[in-house]
């Protein structure tokens, strides 16, 4: 949808190294499903949900969450004109029962009286305030510098399994990115807004309506298994197998397709099944989901990881032998670049990500043929 594509844009645009938290913010919002960003303070966490939820058109509330916050501080305070009747209700306006976006910076630091109401709001859409009421709310957004490490506590382990997506936010890492970022204007200044919050609606019908073929059952039946055989993978519930299927219908929807697709769309499962509880699941989930939906990507890594271990064998070999580990290292690498050749003949379209793989592998050919052999090539 041209909307989609527009508020994308204009985000990743505005934020620097930051395109898969933008999509995730997106299909958050799409899904109606919640979302989790871990990283250090200054990584313009809430800035970029505030700047999305204004770009959206949607009510927005923030708070910083401390195990000193009280409900006041999240619901509102009490209503004093309703107390002098006798009733106990809270003045909700400007406050989180009335937002359709929702950021809570250390979210994990909050009161189990605060949590238990969370998840009432997040997962039900509803909040007691004398009676119950519906609650506006499209996501919440979440945000903490850690995670309670193997979620030990089972309140806190039952909230954190309502986000439905979680995105790692890093620092920006790359030179000319860093420079753009002391250049360039603050992110949130003048933001354009989206005038018919209505096309929420479409947006929602629209991701209903996709299809998910049979092979898209078994190719997540799939994956399911192939997380199960690895041991650093934690448990992954029912509830949430079935919810990454609206983040997969989701994905196709930002892409502007109708039909649920394996190799476009799986790989954003990767946010939705790894465990910030339990960090060293990332790499086992991203392996799983990789091996079903990008075979041909996960054999590459698999031949440069090779090509890498084999030149530093070379590279690390005694003087007197280190001659015929690099003529070894060297039989090894085109070996290696051989299988690159094939690789391109069968799968065509992934040209580009070959190209990389043996322009990084000649280049570990060079440096060997000139560590251990004296020959430049």
């Amino acid at each position: 949808m041209k909307v989609l594509n527009k508020i994308f844009q204009e985000l990743s645009t505005r934020f620097i190294e930051r395109d898969d938290s933008v999509k995730g913010i997106l299909l958050s919002l799409m899904t109606r499903e919640h979302c989790l960003f871990i990283g250090p303070p200054g990584t313009a966490k809430s800035a970029l949900v505030e700047a999305a939820a204004r770009l959206s058109g949607l009510s927005y509330f923030r708070a910083l969450v401390s195990k000193f916050s009280t409900p006041d501080e999240l619901f509102g305070p009490a209503d004093i004109r309703e107390l002098e009747r006798g009733v106990y209700k809270r003045n909700t306006a400007g406050m989180l029962p009335e937002a359709e976006v929702v950021f809570l910076d250390e979210v994990f630091k909050a009161s189990p009286s605060i949590l238990n109401t969370l998840l009432s709001i997040m997962q039900e859409r509803v909040f007691m305030n004398g009676v119950m009421h519906q609650v506006p709310l499209i996501s919440l957004f979440g945000a903490s510098n850690e995670v309670p490490e193997g979620e030990d506590d089972a309140a806190l382990a039952a909230f954190s399994d309502r986000f439905l997506l979680r995105y790692e936010i890093k620092p920006v890492s790359d030179n000319v990115n860093f420079l753009r970022l002391l250049q360039e204007k603050e992110p949130t200044e003048q933001l354009p807004v989206l005038k018919d919050k209505n096309i929420w609606q479409h947006v929602f019908t629209a991701v209903d309506s996709v299809a998910v073929d049979d092979e898209i059952y078994r190719s997540l039946l799939d994956v399911k298994v192939k997380i199960e055989e690895d041991d650093n993978t934690p448990f992954i519930s029912d509830r949430r197998w079935k919810k990454s299927l609206k983040i997969l219908k989701a994905h196709a929807v930002l892409r502007g397709d109708t039909k649920v697709d394996v190799d476009e769309d799986f790989e954003v499962l990767i946010h939705a099944l790894w465990d910030p509880g339990f960090p060293e699941s990332r790499k086992a989930v991203e392996k799983a989901v990789k091996s079903v939906s990008d075979p041909i990507s996960m054999r590459l890594q698999e031949l440069l990881e090779a090509a890498k271990e084999t030149v530093q064998t070379a590279l690390n070999a005694p003087e007197e032998s280190e001659a015929a580990h690099g003529l070894e290292a060297i039989k090894g690498l085109k070996r290696i670049m051989a299988e690159l050749d094939k690789i391109t003949a069968n799968t065509p379209r992934r040209e580009a990500k070959i190209k990389d793989v043996k322009s990084k592998v000649a280049q570990l050919q060079k440096e060997v043929s000139t560590k251990c052999l004296g020959i430049t090539l």
